[in-house]
């Protein structure tokens, strides 16, 4: 759905604002439990390959060469911190078994902030000495200062604000793009998040600064217009 919705765009650029692979065998928060039976690595593994397979194919299909951007998560840091943490791991499993490389993406690390067209690009905004995240677009916004986009906390938020010379910037929190129901997260949280992809389209304002246009598209519509 996401791979034909992104040639019937044809958009200049996709970003991934990370968390592509969930990696749920290693997550900590549901290690020893019940929910952990089953799990395994390399199941892991093969469903974010064949994810990447679905997402490409109508892609290549169209012969569109669109740049694709990927801000890693603290999902796919999961593996990295499997190996922190247990060292015999190293050189066994990385995030190089993903092959985000190779089905084209361009990868940045976990934490880094890149720059696309003037926006600041994370999986989430940190503060503070322990490096919090920041989980609102208001509190990126206002402490940032800068044109922001992020995910991690599965919500849909924009912030609105202007500096001192009349140039407007914005803080964005752009949902996320899954289904499934996540066991360690309560339903009513869970109720408040937003599945569904961001577009967004420049133009110059009537102070004469760059500003932006904003898309939301749910997953929900994808699904009807594609399945």
């Amino acid at each position: 759905w996401l791979g034909r919705f992104i040639v019937d765009y044809n958009p200049g650029k996709v970003v991934c604002l990370g968390d592509f692979a969930d990696m749920s065998s290693l997550n900590s928060y549901e290690k020893g439990k019940k929910s952990m039976e089953g799990k395994r690595y390399r199941l892991d593994r093969n469903i974010v390959i064949d994810a990447q397979d679905k997402l490409f194919s109508p892609i290549a299909k169209a012969g569109l060469d669109i740049p694709m951007v990927m801000c890693l998560g603290n999902h796919e840091n999961r593996i990295n911190r499997a190996c922190n943490e247990d060292a015999k791991l190293e050189g066994a499993i990385s995030i190089g078994d993903l092959n985000y490389e190779e089905f084209g993406w361009a990868v940045y690390p976990y934490g880094e902030v890149i720059d696309v067209d003037g926006i600041a690009i994370t999986h989430h905004f940190t503060h503070g000495r322990m490096d919090r995240p920041l989980s609102t677009a208001k509190s990126v916004l206002l402490k940032k200062a800068h044109n922001s986009i992020s995910g991690h906390t599965h919500l849909r938020e924009l912030e609105f604000a202007t500096r001192g010379n009349k140039e407007p910037i914005f803080g964005l929190i752009a949902g996320c793009w899954f289904q499934k129901r996540v066991s360690y997260v309560t339903r009513s949280e869970q109720a408040n998040w937003w599945p569904g992809i961001t577009t967004l389209t420049p133009y110059i304002n009537d102070e004469g600064f760059k500003a932006w246009d904003f898309e939301f598209t749910s997953l929900a519509r994808i699904k009807t217009k594609y399945s």
